[in-house]
């Protein structure tokens, strides 16, 4: 009598016997079919045996990501090389023995538990909870703690889904965690930067904020106090130029008209210091703008002021804008006024106004074919006070162009201008 043996059969042994059987047997018909099969079921063991294999692989190769399965009632059966590296512990210290319970936070198991019996109505505990949100949810996505082997904590981002068999019945559960310490110290890194960022902000905002009250006081001042004293003087300089005749001795008369063309200059450049002062604080009032017919209407008070002169002024019909209306006029009256103030040598003058695709968007440019300026010095072109040409030959305040780019920015654009010295200048501009 033959000793049972607890060992499993050999498969190639038992494979001959059979085919051994077949060949031997009275019912010889089956023996092709039976080989067939037989050799169907090997090619299966063979698939099997190298699909375990590279499923194996990929385990072992998961070793930043732990992966553990369970059977239905928490048991682990699996705890792949990941997971030993994340917690510290070895797969045979787990594997049949214990559940993922034993490495996460008590209290976050008791909060999680009052969750999903408030969410499902049931009373859950232990393994009980992961399992109830599987089965009603298909998985489970969650932030957990996780407590390794040697007392060390650290954050991981645990998805829990279903083992299903052939059936569809749930044979286990399997959870891959993903450690996301640095991840949320970083974050709670840029929440904090952010927190100080936002501190610096107002800090800032109300520096600006107190800056902005000092800056209105001064134009009061400018404009009550150093007004006050300019106009007394324009005054009594008209005063003496009615009382003094054209042929005065040691030539009184054009000392006098010196101090009242200084005062002009010095009243002309108050006037353009507190519009600068004034653009800082004054409300935008966005609308649509007809900048086509606001510069043509420009060019017209710029023709009645010197008739005399032979411009040709080229505005492109159709363009507008959404901008301050108010503002936009004093940024054309600035450049236009340049430009018709650049071409006084130039016979014809030519002046355009037009606008073209730009990489900010649509650009409205001012052009002329006057003295133009050095590009060399661009970068101190819209700076205040600063003039590229002398003023015995070109009059002005040097805040123009200044006010003309805050305008600009106060839109959200940008401003800069292209030139060659005696060929003209290009002055371009967008708006947000």
């Amino acid at each position: 009598m033959r000793q049972r043996s607890d060992q499993p059969p050999d498969w190639n042994d038992l494979r001959d016997r059979i085919i051994g059987l077949g060949e031997h047997s009275a019912h010889k018909s089956y023996y092709p079919e039976l080989k067939a099969r037989l050799k169907e079921l090997e090619d299966a063991k063979k698939s099997l045996t190298a699909l375990n294999a590279y499923l194996q692989a990929v385990m072992d190769s998961a070793t930043q990501v732990a992966i553990i399965a369970t059977s239905c009632d928490g048991i682990i059966t699996l705890f792949n090389r990941g997971a030993e590296n994340m917690l510290g512990y070895g797969a045979d210290e787990l594997v049949g023995q214990a559940t993922p319970l034993v490495f996460h936070l008590h209290e976050e198991l008791e909060a999680h538990a009052r969750e999903v019996g408030e969410r499902y109505g049931v009373d859950v505990s232990g393994f009980q909870m992961f399992m109830e949100s599987v089965v009603h949810e298909g998985a489970e996505k969650r932030e957990w703690t996780y407590c390794c082997k040697d007392g060390s904590c650290l954050l991981v981002e645990l998805v829990i889904t279903a083992i299903r068999g052939e059936d569809e019945a749930i044979t286990g559960f399997l959870g891959i965690a993903q450690d996301i310490t640095a991840r949320k110290r970083a974050e709670e890194e840029i929440r904090t930067l952010n927190a100080e960022l936002e501190q610096r902000v107002a800090e800032r905002t109300a520096q600006l904020e107190a800056v902005n009250k000092e800056l209105e006081s001064f134009s009061y001042s400018v404009s009550h106090d150093l007004r006050a004293p300019l106009r007394n003087m324009i005054g009594f300089t008209r005063l003496l130029l009615d009382d003094c005749p054209d042929d005065a001795a040691g030539g009184a008369r054009g000392y006098a008209e010196r101090i009242e063309r200084a005062c002009g200059k010095m009243e002309s450049l108050i006037d353009a210091l507190l519009q600068l002062a004034h653009l800082s604080s004054v409300e935008l009032n966005r609308q649509t703008v007809d900048l086509s017919a606001l510069a043509r209407e420009i060019c017209c008070e710029l023709c009645e002021g010197d008739s005399g002169r032979n411009v040709r002024c080229n505005i492109d019909e159709g363009i507008v804008a959404d901008a301050d209306p108010m503002m936009m006029r004093s940024v054309l009256q600035n450049l236009l006024g340049n430009a018709w103030k650049y071409t006084r040598d130039v016979d014809p003058a030519v002046i355009n106004f037009s606008v073209a695709p730009s990489w900010e968007g649509m650009a409205f440019c001012v052009s002329d074919n006057g003295a133009g300026f050095d590009t060399s010095r661009a970068d101190k072109l819209f700076s205040a006070f600063q003039r590229f040409h002398a003023s015995d030959r070109f009059e002005g305040t040097g805040i123009g162009l200044a006010t003309v780019q805050r305008i600009i920015h106060r839109h959200g654009g940008v401003i800069w201008a292209e030139s060659d010295v005696g060929k003209g200048a290009s002055f371009w501009f967008t708006l947000a």
